[in-house]
């Protein structure tokens, strides 16, 4: 099986490049590759965040979510995000906008902008 890895981006530098590697970030912006057309996704951080991020693989078919789906056994490469907020946090905030469908240009354009 050919593994491949869409596109992950903060700010314009590649993030996790590889798999299983987590990454503790401070973006003003993320950029995610869609594997279809329109499908790319733009994170935008109007406030100074920690964000933490993981690339790993899973696997699994439709059919274990579904009875009428496919059991074929699919491998994806997936970037999870997260923010380390503790469990009552005071004073704390983050805030991110999500951009479906925007570009890495456009994510980046977007920022500058405001």
């Amino acid at each position: 099986m050919v593994r491949t890895m869409p596109s992950r981006t903060a700010d314009g530098t590649d993030i996790c490049r590889t798999a299983g590697h987590k990454e503790i970030l401070q973006p003003k912006w993320i950029h995610m590759t869609g594997t279809a057309g329109g499908a790319d996704i733009g994170i935008f951080f109007p406030v100074k965040s920690t964000v933490y991020a993981l690339r790993e693989y899973r696997q699994g078919s439709w059919n274990a979510m579904n009875a009428a789906g496919s059991a074929q056994r699919l491998e994806r490469s997936y970037l999870t995000l997260w923010f380390e907020h503790g469990a009552a946090p005071e004073g704390a905030q983050y805030a991110y906008v999500l951009l479906p469908g925007y570009s890495e240009a456009a994510t980046a354009i977007l920022y500058c902008r405001i």
